[in-house]
């Protein structure tokens, strides 16, 4: 008999915890359930109640869970830096950069990073994100507190990434865009054979078309690359917007993030309301299930 691994994925926003359990089935994926409960992502004792909630209704199949948080709690850019710098120093940059930006104390925040194509032989672009310590370890205290380790923490946004490369049949080789619509927030990355290329982000008031079209535009124009396919996600995407977007676009090219046939679900999925009326909000949670 085929040994199911069950992994949990977990989405922190701005007032909302989303989960969904992912069974990783051979060559397929099985999405058992998800759940979605209103939280106070700065308080400990609100999480835990929503878990504790979870837990009491059906509890989870399995205790190791990893996160994706909203980009907005996030310092994110591409930077250009001195090739020549080391880890270390450049480690320090990018926390200088993030105080600067953020108006607080570097050592504060914790700081990914990774090289970017570039063209030029003594900069390097260089993409990071930081998170404020105290944030993550108020997520992993309050998954410890209900007996669920923290296996991994990422941003949202690229755990949609993951569940794009992952779960939507793609053609062999295909450079395309993932945008996340948010309120008050677009965000693009460009990936050439699920490889990231770009990012660009927009703040926006109002609707978000005009900023979206932009957003893509500018990374077609910084990298010299013209889209075959940009998927939208996100709490502002909706089949309306994506609509709208192509009757803007002579390539149409823009569609909801949905998984195709790789993510079965379970019929406790298939009847659970803000799932069936948008499984691209899911995109994050199960992304980050499969880390």
């Amino acid at each position: 008999m085929a040994e199911f691994k069950v992994i949990l994925g977990v989405e922190i926003t701005s007032n909302l915890m989303r989960t969904a359990e992912v069974e990783h089935r051979g060559n397929s994926y099985f999405l058992s359930r998800v759940v979605e409960k209103a939280i106070d992502p700065g308080n400990v004792d609100s999480m835990v109640n929503a878990l504790t909630e979870i837990i009491n209704d059906g509890g989870f199949f399995s205790n190791v869970a990893s996160i994706a948080i909203d980009t907005k709690f996030a310092e994110i850019d591409i930077v250009p830096i001195d090739s020549s710098l080391r880890t270390e120093e450049l480690q320090d940059f990018l926390l200088a950069e993030i105080k600067f930006h953020r108006d607080s104390q570097s050592d504060e925040y914790r700081v990914a990073f990774e090289q970017m194509p570039s063209n030029h032989n003594s900069f390097q672009r260089v993409f990071y994100a930081g998170l404020e310590k105290q944030f993550i370890k108020n997520i992993r205290d309050a998954f410890v507190q209900c007996g669920i380790s923290v296996k991994y923490i990422d941003l949202d946004h690229f755990c949609s990434e993951l569940y794009l490369t992952k779960l939507v049949e793609l053609s062999e080789r295909i450079t395309f865009e993932l945008v996340s619509v948010k309120s008050g927030r677009v965000e693009a990355t460009l990936l050439d054979n699920g490889r990231r290329l770009g990012y660009r982000y927009s703040l926006y008031s109002g609707e978000p078309f005009y900023f979206i079209n932009k957003v893509v535009h500018d990374l077609e124009k910084d990298l010299n690359i013209e889209m075959d396919q940009v998927y939208v996600t996100g709490a502002e995407a909706d089949s309306f917007l994506t609509n709208l977007l192509n009757k803007s676009s002579d390539r149409k090219f823009f569609q909801l993030l949905t998984p195709g046939q790789k993510l079965l679900k379970s019929p406790l999925v298939e009847k659970f309301s803000p799932y069936v009326n948008k499984p691209h909000l899911y995109s994050s949670s199960v992304g980050a299930a499969l880390k």
